[in-house]
């Protein structure tokens, strides 16, 4: 049997307990915790060097450590209760871009950061956790429809309540009322696909449940503060890497 020596242990022992505990920070969604973590991580960098498992191809050992943390970071975010669809969404985003890393400082502190980061984000915003086992429902049905046309009452109708108990019971828990919220769902999401690469604004109008791109850009304007072409046009600036647009927390009426 192959003894492990004490440094190799204590890499081994440090690697493992902030996995664990970064998979709690992101999905609890504590975006304070997970930067703390991710310095304590760079601080101790020299216990993540893995290039001796393919020592001819480094960048090749770097993707591979990448699409761990993505998998591990997208378990995490589904433990907080982040939706199927927008896991999928950063899921794929991230994975394109890792493969698409030509060279290691691609594959560097700054993506590592904004990979965990985006999913905390998500968690902070889109978890169904901590509410009400019929607001959860509801989120859950705004979720699974979002790309379907969607309204107060047929949703209400769905749940076989009246559209005004609807507002009041969601608009106590969410702090927003049920159509800010679909908006920004469906803004959330048209941003994921722009940063996937999809640049056909009307098309990705469509998938978010908009059938007129002209309205889709409007309500676009709104909540994010900028045009879906001027958000295309930052996104291209870096071409191959993902999007650090932070989010706003405004919402189109």
């Amino acid at each position: 049997m192959t003894e492990i020596s004490g440094p190799d242990l204590e890499a081994i022992t440090f690697r493992y307990n902030h996995e664990q505990e970064l998979m709690k920070a992101v999905a609890a969604g504590d975006k304070v915790w997970v930067n703390t973590l991710n310095q304590k991580w760079k601080d101790n960098i020299q216990y993540c060097d893995f290039t001796y498992r393919l020592p001819e191809d480094p960048l090749r050992v770097q993707k591979n450590n990448f699409v761990i943390l993505n998998t591990l970071m997208r378990v995490a975010a589904h433990d907080g209760g982040l939706p199927p669809l927008y896991l999928h969404i950063i899921s794929e985003k991230y994975a394109k871009a890792i493969e698409r890393a030509s060279s290691l400082e691609e594959l560097g502190a700054d993506m590592h950061d904004q990979m965990i980061l985006e999913y905390t984000d998500a968690v902070h915003r889109l978890s169904t956790h901590g509410h009400s086992k019929k607001v959860v429902e509801i989120l859950e049905y705004i979720s699974a429809n979002i790309r379907t046309e969607l309204s107060r009452s047929s949703i209400a109708e769905a749940f076989h309540i009246s559209s005004s108990h609807l507002s009041q019971i969601f608009k106590e828990e969410m702090g927003i009322s049920i159509v800010q919220y679909i908006q920004r769902q469906r803004i959330d999401l048209a941003t994921y696909y722009f940063e996937l690469g999809e640049t056909n604004i009307s098309e990705v109008a469509s998938l978010v449940g908009y059938t007129d791109s002209s309205y889709f850009t409007r309500v676009f304007r709104k909540v994010t503060g900028v045009s879906p072409s001027a958000c295309l046009a930052s996104l291209h600036q870096k071409p191959g890497q993902p999007s650090n647009t932070e989010r706003k927390d405004t919402h189109a009426v």
